[in-house]
């Protein structure tokens, strides 16, 4: 036990505090026991949330939309105490609503979401995260697919997607197969208006189980594969029930589903015992119940998070074999939306969901364990009457594990009578007092110290205790102490040092100087040393190398003081901390602080060019975009310029000009500049450029170019077979030609009209409304004909469309070719000589001819001498 005594009035003071106010991580009140951190806080983040974790890694992974720039993101945890790491998965137009998101057996995400703009069902899946490396592939694209998609993996990490065709009203199931992806309908008839109308699970034998919303019966309805054919049921049918549901298997291959009872504005949950289904209603308090999520533990008891819409709360319900546990985890703001559980792997719930008020996607998960004892807490007479030092090491987080988030806090208590014997009966005595601080908890393993004055001629006694963000408090620290100050002699006075330059934290390409201060209260600076430390190689500059023990080396001043580093070898990327030690004329060293840590970094960004997509052909292009890339630093800004090819000039405000014009883009890691204004000419090549210069100053080598072609000329085509007015009375292939003359032809449609009967020509049959069909061939194409009908007009139209983007130039469809197919034969008679008569003489044979459907061409007559039987 250590006895401290201080003087002076009664107050409590602080020396050399700093408190520092994290932008991300925790940011909710305290819920005992649940750990909350922001994940995104850019921009609009956290709609579809979906969680999963890699149980063969450790790793979350968290898929979500982000409204503001209308795409997908990722974002991952690679261990406990990791920072989160995001990337964009699919940054196109209005891509990411009601992502889906499972981890395979190597620790990669894939995700299954929908393309709102193209109205498609998409799958994402990750080759290589770090250098965010996906394969994109669009499943079905038949009319608007792809709302409420839900993901599984099979065993053989092949994926299963369930999901909602809007136009003809079906729940449809897509998986692949280890070739190819196949579609099939589950159940058509599931009505037109869905909430969360599905969700997926793969059984022990990979075969899917889904769940989803009746929107016609107002029911929650359940189809399972039975190898050969679906099998659906209805689950619940009472009220209007099944919104928002989720859907997880326990080790028997049982169903437990939780849901939305939505006239009732409550949580429900369905369970398989085999026979039947099990229902419970779960929390009846108010309006809660949607964003529902379910996952199973290997007890097979199910945890479900979901939203609590009367309080704006994110709440959680778990059952332990007895009975259902309900607890708030999230109350601040409006926090919930879009909730996704999963759990780890001693059965801890990880939960994702959207903070609406911030527009943050944020994530919660249990914290039970408290931080570590403070077992180094001592006291020292401080530098003034009455002042006690404290010094003490900063616990971990959990345990000795992991650093403390913000939120995080000390209580400190003292008393003028003894820590000795029962030290928790000490903290707990009313007489024992609290010090009113507001002291952040340093990195775990950082040496703390903070200064206090008390009443003088009192002998005080001191405890400590750290509080997580959690509300998980440490057990009380045996180092009692208590420092008699009248009988402690006045410590030293130490001579203070700070570095300057480099900046803490801060980037750097170029470093030839390091400087500092240094200061001395009762004495003055003999010399300053500074050591230079390579985190990544755990080497220390001794001068001329990289060596493996602490090297000091002398600066140049005092008060003031610089080291020449311009020999120094640094490696880019590489994190150094610097720190200074001052020692006085009394030959007090000082014990060294943290220094000043910061990343070396001469490598220079990267950019790219996305859209212009290279050597592709444009009709529209009002805004030019791409993407951009630093190894350590950070991106500082993004420039392109636009050069046309036939000239060499490039766009400037205000037009085209002869020098290079460099225009600032906006954004930086995905970035765009907006063309409205740029006079494109039809035909004309333009290549784009692009370069990056990041926040230390580093410039992009070697600046990124796309060519693309821009074209708003129209095709044309030509029909050469059959003839415009022509009659034909045999079958033949319909032919033409085309061109497109700043471009290349896409296709060659025609449409064909039985103009006698006002139908027209589907491929297949005829039929009432206007049907192009598409024709083989470009330049010089064809179309095998329909079944012609004898005596019909028909009239034919070809209209040929050019690659251009976004819109395909089209062809103004002209007059078309018309023609007549006649297989009937004329008739013709011969009325002068009549039949049967008798001539003297005839200078003229005459005679009548008909055709039914077109004009007779011509009449050929025959004579015969019937008495000589020869022809003339």
């Amino acid at each position: 036990i250590y006895i401290m005594r201080c003087y002076m009035s009664k107050r409590i003071l602080f020396r050399n505090l700093l408190i520092i106010f994290p932008l991300l991580l925790f940011s909710s009140p305290l819920r005992a026991g649940w750990s909350i951190q922001n994940v995104d806080s850019f921009g609009n983040a956290g709609e579809y949330s979906s969680i999963d974790y890699g149980p063969s890694t450790g790793v979350i992974h968290i898929s979500y939309y982000e409204t503001q720039l209308q795409l997908l993101r990722c974002a991952k945890r690679d261990g406990e105490y990791a920072a989160w790491d995001i990337n964009t998965v699919d940054s196109g137009n209005n891509v990411g609503k009601y992502s889906s998101i499972q981890v395979d057996s190597n620790g990669l995400p894939h995700i299954s979401y929908y393309d709102a703009t193209d109205y498609n069902l998409k799958y994402a899946s990750c080759t290589d995260w770090a250098s965010n490396t996906w394969i994109i592939s669009t499943i079905d694209q038949v009319g608007d697919v792809g709302k409420y998609c839900s993901l599984a993996l099979d065993s053989s990490g092949y994926a299963h997607i369930s999901y909602y065709d809007s136009d003809s009203l079906t729940l449809k199931h897509a998986w692949w197969n280890g070739s190819a992806w196949l579609t099939e309908v589950v159940d058509n008839d599931i009505g037109s208006t869905i909430v969360a109308a599905s969700d997926i699970a793969l059984d022990s034998s990979d075969r899917p189980h889904i769940t989803y919303y009746h929107s016609t019966n107002y029911e929650l309805k359940y189809a399972s594969w039975t190898g050969t054919a679906w099998s659906t049921s209805t689950v619940d049918s009472l009220s209007n029930v099944g919104r928002h549901n989720s859907l997880a298997l326990d080790s028997s291959d049982y169903a437990h589903i939780s849901y939305y009872d939505f006239n009732n504005t409550l949580l429900k949950y369905a369970k398989w015992n085999g026979t039947g289904w099990d229902i419970q209603t779960i929390d009846a308090s108010g309006n809660v119940g949607q964003y529902t999520s379910i996952a199973t533990d290997s007890s097979d008891y199910p945890h479900i998070s979901y939203y609590d819409v009367g309080n704006s709360d994110l709440k959680y319900a778990l059952w332990d074999g007895t009975g259902w546990t309900v607890e708030q985890v999230d109350t601040l703001y409006d926090a919930g939306r879009y909730s996704s559980i999963a759990l780890d792997y001693s059965d801890m719930p990880l939960i994702s969901y959207r903070e609406a008020t911030n527009k943050y996607l944020k994530f919660a998960t249990r914290d039970i364990v408290p931080p570590s004892a403070v077992t180094d807490l001592t006291a020292a007479t401080g530098l003034k009457t009455g002042e006690i030092d404290l010094f003490w090491t900063a616990p971990g987080d959990d345990g000795t594990k992991g650093n403390n988030l913000s939120g995080a806090a000390y209580t400190l208590k003292y008393a003028t009578y003894s820590v000795a014997g029962d030290t928790q009966a000490w903290w707990n005595n009313p007489d024992t007092l609290t010090y009113t601080q507001s002291w952040s908890v340093a990195q775990q393993g950082n040496q703390e110290s903070y200064t206090v004055t008390l009443s003088s001629g009192t002998t005080y006694y001191f405890a400590l205790k750290t509080t997580d963000e959690a509300g998980n408090q440490s057990s009380i620290d045996e180092q009692a102490l208590a420092v008699q100050a009248s009988a402690v002699a006045k410590v030293p006075v130490y001579p203070v040092s700070n570095v300057v330059i480099p900046v803490n934290s801060a980037y750097y390409n170029n470093l030839s100087s390091i400087t500092g201060t240094a200061t001395d209260s009762d004495g003055s600076v003999v010399k300053v040393e500074i050591s230079i430390y390579d985190q990544d190689t755990s080497a220390y500059w001794d001068g001329g190398s990289w060596v493996v023990s602490e090297s000091w080396l002398l600066s140049t001043g005092t008060a003031t003081w610089t080291y020449n580093s311009g020999s120094v070898s640094w490696t880019s990327t590489h994190t150094y901390t610097v720190k200074s030690m001052a020692t006085d004329n009394a030959n007090n060293t000082e014990s060294p602080g943290a220094g000043n840590s910061f990343i070396f970094n001469d490598l220079p960004p990267t950019s790219s060019v996305d859209i212009p997509v290279h050597n592709e052909t444009y009709n529209s292009l009002a805004l030019i975009q791409g993407t951009a890339a630093d190894v350590a630093g950070g991106l500082d800004f993004v420039m392109i310029k636009i050069m046309r090819s036939s000239d060499s000039r490039y766009w400037s405000d205000s037009g085209w000009i002869s020098f290079e014009t460099w225009h600032l883009a906006t954004g930086t890691s995905t970035w765009n500049y907006n063309t409205s204004t740029v006079t494109w000419t039809s035909g004309q090549l333009y290549v784009v450029y692009s370069s990056a210069t990041d926040k230390v100053g580093n410039i992009q080598t070697q600046p990124a170019a796309n060519t693309f072609r821009f074209d708003t000329g129209k095709p044309v085509s030509l029909i050469t077979v059959p003839v415009d007015g022509g009659a034909y009375n045999t079958s033949f292939t319909i032919s033409g030609t085309a061109k497109d003359s700043d471009g290349t032809l896409s296709e060659v449609r025609i449409k064909i009209e039985n103009t006698t009967d006002s139908t027209f020509w589907d491929g297949g049959a005829w039929q009432l409304g206007e049907w192009w069909s598409l024709a083989s061939g470009l330049t010089s194409w064809t179309y095998d004909s329909p079944p012609w009908e004898d005596g019909k007009e028909y009239r034919i139209w070809s209209r040929a469309k050019d690659n251009a983007s976004p819109t395909k130039n089209t062809e103004d469809v002209g007059a078309g070719t018309t023609f007549l197919f006649d297989t009937t034969p004329p008739t013709s008679k011969v009325v002068l000589p009549a039949d049967g008569g008798s001539y003297s003489v005839l200078e003229t044979i005459s005679g009548t001819g008909y055709d039914s459907t077109s004009s007779i061409t011509w009449i050929k007559i025959s004579i015969k001498d019937m008495e000589a039987d020869r022809y003339w």
